[in-house]
C-alpha cells in the first residue's frame, strides 16, 4: 500500500467514524474547493476580475489592510 493509499484509508476511517454532520459538509466542502471545478462554475466576468485581481497583486497593486480598515471607519461614519 502506498502512502497515499494509506492516508486515504485512514480518513475513509475517520469518515466512517464521525457522527458530526457539520464536519462531514465542512469535508465535503473542502474536497470540493480542492478540484478546478469550482472555476468552471464561475460566470465569466467573475472569472476575469480573479485573473485582474491575481494580476494586481503580481504588480504589487495592493492596499495594506489598515488603510483598508481607516477607509471602511470613514466611509460608514459619512
Amino acid at each position: 500500500m502506498t502512502k497515499l493509499e494509506a492516508a486515504k484509508a485512514a480518513l475513509i476511517r475517520k469518515v466512517r467514524a464521525t457522527k458530526s454532520l457539520s464536519m462531514i459538509k465542512h469535508l465535503d466542502t473542502s474536497l470540493s474547493l480542492a478540484s478546478d471545478e469550482w472555476w468552471d462554475t464561475l460566470p465569466n466576468p467573475i472569472k476575469q476580475a480573479l485573473i485582474e485581481s491575481d494580476a494586481q497583486i503580481e504588480r504589487g497593486e495592493t492596499v495594506p489592510h489598515e488603510e483598508v480598515m481607516k477607509r471602511a471607519r470613514r466611509w460608514a461614519n459619512r
